[in-house]
C-alpha cells in the first residue's frame, strides 16, 4: 500500500440507481472564512446538486441598462478524476457534474457505507476554525480513527483559520449507475482508493482583491491504494467547470511564469467593479505528488 499526496488552489485575481445509502448520506459544509464562498460535499465535489462556489467581489454592471447585477459564482462544479491500470486492465473513478465516488474510507477492504452502514452519519465533511474547543461539534467528534489529522499535541489539526476535512473512496461500485452519461464506464473497473481531502482557507488581511490570502482557497489530497496491487500508468487530474458572468465567454490561458491555469472574461464591455482588469479564476498545483519515505518507487 503506498500514499500520494498532492495540494493544489484556486485563486481569484483581477486578477434510484445510485447507491441509495451513499446518495442518501450525501452531505456539505461551507468554506466561508473569506472572500471565496464554497460548500464542500464528503465526496469531494462542490456541495449537493446545485451549491457553486462564489466570490465577494465579483459585480459587474450590465452595459445595456447600467445595472449592477448580483451574480458571484464563479466554479460550478469540480472534482477529481484517476485513471490506472492494475494487472493490465483499465480502472478509473471520475468526477463531472456528478461523481464515481462514495462517502467515507474503506474499511476492511469495502467501501465504508457498505461495510458499516450504521455508521454513516460519521462519513461526513468536518468543519474546524482556528480558536474552536469541544463546543464545536465537529471539533469535539473529530474522526482520527477514520484518517483526520492531528497536530502535535493530538488535537484536530486546523491549518489556516478555517479547515474542513473529509473521506471518500472509489470502490463502491453501485455509484456507477445514476447518471447516463457515465453507463459506458459500467465497463470499467472502479479503483480501490480511498482520498482524503482537506481544504483551509486564511482569512487575509484586507478584504479585497489584492489580497491573496483573501482570495484563496487550499486543497490537500492524501490518495491511498487500499488493494492488493499496484496501480501502473496511473493519472490523477483535477476537473473543474469554471463558469462566471457569461459562462461560455471563459476562454482559458495558462501563465507560464506563476504556473497558473486559469479562465478569465472575455467581454469587455462589462463595467468592472472593484477590478480594475477583467477578472479571472485560477488553479494552480501548489506542491505534489509526494511520498512518505525517499527511495520508493512512485506508484500508488
Amino acid at each position: 500500500m503506498k500514499n500520494l499526496i498532492c495540494a493544489l488552489a484556486y485563486l481569484l485575481f483581477s486578477t434510484s440507481a445510485f447507491s441509495q445509502s451513499a446518495y442518501r448520506h450525501r452531505d456539505a459544509k461551507q468554506i466561508d472564512v473569506n472572500q471565496i464562498k464554497t460548500f464542500l460535499s464528503n465526496l469531494g465535489t462542490l456541495g449537493v446538486f446545485t451549491n457553486i462556489a462564489t466570490w465577494d467581489q465579483l459585480r459587474y454592471r450590465d452595459y445595456l441598462s447600467g445595472n449592477e447585477l448580483n451574480n458571484t459564482g464563479i466554479v460550478y462544479q469540480q472534482g477529481l478524476w484517476m485513471l490506472g491500470k492494475i494487472n493490465g486492465e483499465n480502472h478509473a473513478s471520475v468526477t463531472e457534474w456528478n461523481t464515481h465516488f462514495s462517502p467515507g474510507p474503506i474499511i476492511n477492504g469495502q467501501p465504508a457505507m457498505i461495510y458499516n452502514p450504521l455508521d454513516s452519519a460519521r462519513y461526513t465533511i468536518y468543519k474546524i476554525n482556528k480558536g474552536d474547543d469541544l463546543n464545536n461539534p465537529d471539533y469535539n467528534n473529530w474522526p482520527t480513527d477514520l484518517g483526520a489529522p492531528v497536530d502535535n499535541n493530538g488535537k484536530p489539526l486546523i491549518k489556516g483559520d478555517q479547515t474542513l476535512w473529509t473521506a471518500f473512496n472509489a470502490a463502491d461500485s453501485t455509484t456507477l449507475n445514476y447518471w447516463q452519461w457515465f453507463q459506458p464506464n459500467n465497463y470499467l473497473h472502479l479503483l480501490p482508493i480511498e482520498i482524503q481531502q482537506l481544504a483551509f482557507a486564511r482569512a487575509g488581511n484586507k478584504k479585497d482583491n489584492e489580497d491573496i490570502f483573501s482570495n484563496t482557497i487550499f486543497f490537500e489530497y492524501l490518495i491511498i491504494n487500499k488493494g492488493n496491487s499496484n496501480i501502473d500508468s496511473a493519472f490523477f487530474g483535477f476537473w473543474t467547470d469554471i463558469d462566471f458572468y457569461e459562462a461560455g465567454l471563459n476562454p482559458p490561458a495558462v501563465d507560464t511564469l506563476a504556473q497558473v491555469g486559469y479562465c478569465w472574461a472575455l467581454n469587455d464591455t462589462y463595467t468592472y467593479t472593484p477590478q480594475r482588469a477583467p477578472a479571472a479564476v485560477g488553479f494552480t498545483l501548489i506542491y505534489g505528488p509526494s511520498i512518505p519515505s525517499a527511495g520508493q518507487k512512485f506508484g500508488i
